[in-house]
């Protein structure tokens, strides 16, 4: 926003003899010509001359002797509409937003511009009052129609909403911008705002259609990178994300794990993951899980443990977590804590695999009534699963129901369950 404020600085002394329409236009008045229409005789020189020394001072950014030096203007006289403005253009770019606000109404309280509006709004921009951004904006476009930069209203309006999580209302305004400007840059945010509103396709068309390479930056990137998760296409996002990561120097650590980790990388997510946890964000522990995970699936159960006992400070209820907890501990045959674990998992999800995650820690200590039922609870979530069909007829078996087990393993065999003839062959002869 700062970049757009300047511009409407710069502008304001043609801002306002521009509002004065000259019945002889073929006459061309010179730019003296028109500002004596703005500061009249005896105040012409000196309003000139005040007009320049503001002008170069934002030129050369030199913001704190502009505050000085209309600080020393509004002393001569408070009601100098143009010291206040540029009053506050100083206080803005010094970031003391508070100061600039006063100024600036009372500038628009001794006379009301496009301009000083403006400016207005991109102060309450600054300040997070979004919903009076857009108020004073629209007192812009119904007032000031002709007003030379309301292309930069529409922008900040598109801004403000977007702030705002209005995105539909984003779109409308960042549209408006693009066709009274023809920047690109407009086109992008209804790119971003369409992907927002998860309608990737269309976010991703747009973005995809814009040429310049100047809008194509860190945040162009990373809602390509956004969008083309939503669709599921891991690799694109991949390379978007990386892209991201690059121009803003390891910013998207965390993103590009997640684009490894989603296309089955896991070496190279726990690389990227590591790098984020090493950065010690407050959500580190989110990628702890992630990394965890990585772990889990290349075998190295140790280090997926200690990420996962990282995490769990933060959710311990979080079904995943204490589902790949139960599996570790499985496969240190430590049934107690693999039982415990996968009882917190079920608490929040009762799906297939905790089911049937608890029906071979049951088998395994011997508890063939628990281990029938969690196995029974899995096969009605999935009835075709061969093996679901063999741990019941083993059960059946060892509670003394021969005819009921080997009826299941016919169904396991039938189902696709491996070595199933051998099975049979030895407990049901």
């Amino acid at each position: 926003m700062k970049k757009y404020i300047a511009l409407i600085v710069v502008c304001l002394p043609i801002a306002l003899f521009s509002q004065k329409e000259e019945k002889d236009k073929s006459s061309k008045p010179t730019v003296e010509e028109q500002l004596k229409e703005v500061f009249k005789d005896e105040n012409f020189k000196a309003g000139f001359k005040d007009a320049l020394t503001n002008l170069k001072l934002i030129k050369e950014e030199n913001y704190a002797e502009l505050i000085k030096f209309n600080t020393k203007l509004i002393k001569k006289n408070k009601k100098n509409e143009s010291a206040y403005t540029y009053r506050a253009t100083g206080y803005y770019f010094m970031e003391q937003y508070d100061e600039a606000l006063v100024d600036i109404n009372k500038a628009l309280k001794l006379k009301k511009s496009a301009g000083s509006y403006h400016i207005k709004a991109n102060v309450l921009f600054a300040l997070g009052q979004y919903e009076k951004v857009i108020e004073v904006s629209e007192v812009i476009i119904k007032k000031y129609r002709d007003y030379k930069e309301l292309s930069l209203v529409m922008w900040g309006l598109g801004m403000a909403y977007y702030e705002k999580s209005n995105y539909t209302e984003s779109i409308s305004n960042f549209k408006k911008y693009y066709i009274m400007t023809n920047d690109e840059a407009g086109r992008a945010y209804v790119g971003y705002c369409n992907i927002l509103l998860e309608d990737y396709e269309e976010g991703i068309k747009i973005l995809n259609s814009i040429k310049s390479e100047t809008v194509k930056d860190q945040l162009y990137n990373e809602y390509l990178g956004i969008g083309y998760k939503g669709l599921g296409d891991y690799e694109s996002s991949k390379t978007a994300f990386l892209k991201t990561n690059e121009l803003s120097k390891g910013v998207h650590d965390y993103e590009v794990g997640e684009s490894y980790f989603n296309t089955q990388n896991f070496e190279k997510a726990i690389e990227y993951y590591t790098k984020y946890i090493a950065k010690g964000s407050d959500d580190a522990y989110v990628a702890n899980y992630y990394r965890g995970v990585s772990y889990f699936k290349l075998d190295k159960y140790e280090e997926a443990l200690s990420d996962f006992k990282i995490y769990e400070v933060k959710d311990p209820s979080h079904s995943e977590m204490n589902y790949y907890l139960s599996r570790i501990f499985y496969s240190k045959k430590d049934y107690v804590q693999s039982s415990a674990c996968i009882e917190k998992a079920l608490l929040k999800e009762k799906d297939f695999f905790n089911f049937y995650l608890q029906g071979e820690i049951y088998f395994q200590q011997g508890k063939n009534t628990l281990a029938l039922k969690a196995f029974q609870s899995a096969q009605a979530l999935d009835p075709e699963h061969g093996n679901v069909h063999y741990y019941i007829g083993v059960c059946h078996i060892r509670l003394g129901d021969k005819v009921k087990g080997c009826d299941f393993y016919q169904k396991a065999k039938e189902l696709g369950a491996s070595d199933m003839d051998n099975v049979i062959k030895q407990d049901c002869n």
